[in-house]
């Protein structure tokens, strides 16, 4: 006997691509950002009152200035092909419906959090 042929997928594989690459540039973005800020800050706070520093913490502190924006963009980059991924997602057209269902109903709420300690931004999702 001969096997049967595979259904179709259903599942959107370029949405959910961008969105998995987004998440994970997202958190490469997030190391880098929070490595380099500390490198730096250490760097600066093993200097003098003139901001004089031994050769190792100058490269330490330089290295942590290239690395803390370069991961605030990567991260920013992230997030947006996340985002573009879910939105893709939510408007693909292509999926075939099963008949007597609908589309899902979704509703996005935002959330700010701010606190002594810094700020957050999030958005929940329902269903």
């Amino acid at each position: 006997t001969t096997p049967a042929p595979a259904a179709a997928s259903s599942v959107p594989v370029g949405p959910l691509a961008l969105w998995i690459g987004g998440g994970a540039s997202t958190v490469l973005g997030a190391v880098l950002l929070g490595v380099g800020v500390s490198d730096y800050q250490s760097a600066v706070a093993g200097c003098d009152a003139q901001r004089r520093c031994p050769p190792a913490l100058e490269a330490r502190g330089n290295r942590g200035r290239i690395m803390a924006p370069v991961g605030g963009v990567v991260m920013g980059l992230g997030l947006a092909a996340a985002g573009a991924g879910v939105v893709w997602l939510l408007l693909d057209t292509d999926t075939p419906q099963r008949e007597g269902t609908t589309a899902p109903q979704l509703s996005f709420i935002p959330e700010v959090s701010l606190g002594p300690r810094g700020c957050s931004l999030g958005v929940q999702v329902l269903f």
